[in-house]
């Protein structure tokens, strides 16, 4: 109940005394509104991991911090959603189609995917230029814990590591997690795993002459989706790396 004690009202008084995980969603799905489900069902998942970081890693999450990141999940889900309108409106409120960078700028989109059963995260990467061209793209995969978070963070590392393999000196960063979007654009203080790979991304964009990070909804970054959830499927120790927009041919490398 601690972390339940920390997410609304409803969650916390409710009279709900189910025989089974299964009877309490069910019982919730019957009395509380969608938003209410929603919560419920990333903070049920934070707890899990957290039980599986306590048991395996001797590592404790603070009830807080457990329901703090379910708002923080349900925020961009909610983000990630289309807009639907009335028919006399139209089906979509915003454009979301992927947009060029400036010319003499380099866009990188990156995303991250995670398989639980295999302990795996899937990066999918591609850089673009001015005219949309592709430059480069990459998809690999590599051992991780079922952190959403963390993932992205290290497929933002990694999609800046790419911009410096290819001698880009002004980049933009597209992805479509907006807790690391946030984090790179603003001072953080954090001294976990994130925030050790946030902080080692932030080194690395110094360095270069201009950069920018932008949040985009997942129909805006497609190609990298599809990469990252390809990535779970290929050999751990390969990474496919198509270096001309005019080839077919992939090239596999033992390093990232």
């Amino acid at each position: 109940m601690d972390v339940w004690s920390q997410g609304p009202a409803v969650l916390q008084k409710t009279s709900i005394r189910p025989g089974n995980f299964g009877d309490l969603v069910k019982a919730l799905i019957s009395t509380c509104d969608r938003n209410t489900i929603e919560l419920f069902a990333f903070a049920a998942r934070n707890i899990w991991h957290r039980r599986n970081l306590f048991i395996f890693e001797n590592s404790f999450i603070h009830p807080c911090e457990v329901m703090q990141t379910a708002k923080k999940s349900q925020y961009e889900f909610k983000a990630a959603q289309p807009k639907l309108l009335t028919p006399s409106q139209g089906m979509i409120a915003e454009d979301w189609h992927w947009k060029p960078p400036p010319p003499g700028v380099t866009k990188i989109n990156w995303d991250a995917g995670l398989n639980e059963g295999q302990g795996r995260a899937g990066f999918g990467l591609v850089a673009r230029d001015s005219q949309g061209n592709v430059i480069a793209s990459k998809k690999f995969s590599r051992p991780s814990l079922f952190d959403p978070l963390l993932a992205e963070a290290q497929g933002a590392l990694y999609a800046v590591d790419l911009a410096i393999d290819l001698g880009c000196s002004s980049i933009i960063l597209e992805g479509d997690s907006l807790s690391i979007v946030k984090c790179l654009e603003q001072p953080v203080d954090r001294w976990d795993r994130v925030g050790m790979i946030l902080n080692d991304t932030k080194s690395k964009l110094s360095g270069l002459v201009s950069w920018e990070v932008i949040f985009v909804k997942r129909a805006a970054n497609v190609f990298a989706h599809q990469l990252a959830k390809a990535a779970l499927s290929i050999p751990e120790e390969l990474v496919a790396f198509v270096v001309s927009p005019d080839s077919l041919d992939v090239v596999t490398s033992d390093d990232v």
